[in-house]
This record gives C-alpha cells, sequence and structure tokens, in this order.
C-alpha cells in the first residue's frame, strides 16, 4: 500500500516576523490538531498574529493563512 504524503510548514508571526516554525506531514484527508502556545512578550495593541501553512516548501506564498488582531499588555 503507497500511501501519499504531502509536505508542510506551519509558521506563526508577530508583525510579519516568524516566532515559530514547524514542519508536518500527512497523508491525504488527515488532520494535524496539536496544541501550540508561545508567550508575547512584545506590550502593544493591534500587533498581528499570523498562523500561515505552506505546502510543499513554496515559501512565495501561504496555502492557506489566519490572523489575529491582538492587544497585549504588560
Amino acid at each position: 500500500m503507497n500511501i501519499m504524503m504531502s509536505n508542510y510548514t506551519m509558521r506563526l508571526g508577530l508583525n510579519n516576523y516568524t516566532i515559530l516554525s514547524k514542519d508536518i506531514a500527512l497523508a491525504h484527508n488527515e488532520a494535524w490538531v496539536q496544541p501550540k502556545s508561545y508567550v508575547l512578550n512584545k506590550p502593544g495593541d493591534r500587533q498581528k498574529l499570523g498562523f500561515l501553512l505552506y505546502r510543499e516548501f513554496n515559501f512565495t506564498s501561504p496555502y492557506r493563512d489566519l490572523h489575529l488582531w491582538i492587544n497585549v499588555s504588560e
């Protein structure tokens, strides 16, 4: 049985700066669900927190993306 795998890279970014990166290999229709935590230590309002998913190591543009605007207090 030959299982086709796809390679992905998930990147967490704050204000367009990558703070966490994770490579993931998934079979067809397989999901990856895992909590990730990161302590944001740069205070400020309306900071852009981005979750970017890239496919097959193509980093020119994300395959999927989600952006949240967050406020971080001291």
